[in-house]
């Protein structure tokens, strides 16, 4: 799904691996299942380490359907470590976006075969593609503002500077 936002980065750091895993660790509690049946944790993300990787999302009491997901993988070398993080829209997200998406797009398209067969005026043709650019426009810009405090959060764990 090419069309669907993701974005990447890599945190190079002076860290050490250990100090690393211990500081995701103290910002991160475990995964719920049900957000809105149990209480605000005292840890500002969920998500889990295990071995080299990470995965988290930030804690948040509403609902931001485009939070980002954060998949990250800890490199250790020689003299510094590597964290790879990608950012990807949560899974159910990009499935009804996905569906909507389509909708849209079939529904342009009978327009502009209408159009073109003469056998009508395309009455939904304007209203259907400010649908998909507003839509596309709005899942796109929601995860790119997302991204970029979460990328903020992340150097600042990892006592790097974004460039």
């Amino acid at each position: 799904m090419a069309f669907v936002p993701f974005e990447s980065i890599t945190y190079e750091t002076k860290l050490e691996y250990g100090e690393i895993i211990s500081r995701i660790q103290k910002i991160a509690g475990p995964r719920s299942m049900f957000r809105l049946l149990r209480s605000k944790s005292a840890k500002p993300y969920e998500g889990a380490v295990q071995d080299n990787c990470f995965v988290l999302n930030r804690e948040v009491t509403f609902t931001n359907l485009f939070t980002p997901i954060m998949m990250g993988e800890i490199i250790k070398e020689e003299d510094k470590t590597k964290i790879d993080v990608k950012f990807r829209l949560h899974l159910l997200v990009r499935i009804v976006m996905l569906i909507w998406l389509i909708a849209v797009t079939v529904i342009l398209a009978n327009d502009i075969i209408k159009i073109i067969t003469n056998n009508g005026p395309g009455q939904n043709l304007f209203t259907a593609i400010l649908v998909l650019v507003i839509g596309y426009a709005a899942m796109t810009g929601a995860f790119k503002a997302e991204s970029k405090k979460e990328k903020e959060h992340l150097a600042e764990l990892f006592g790097v500077e974004l460039k």
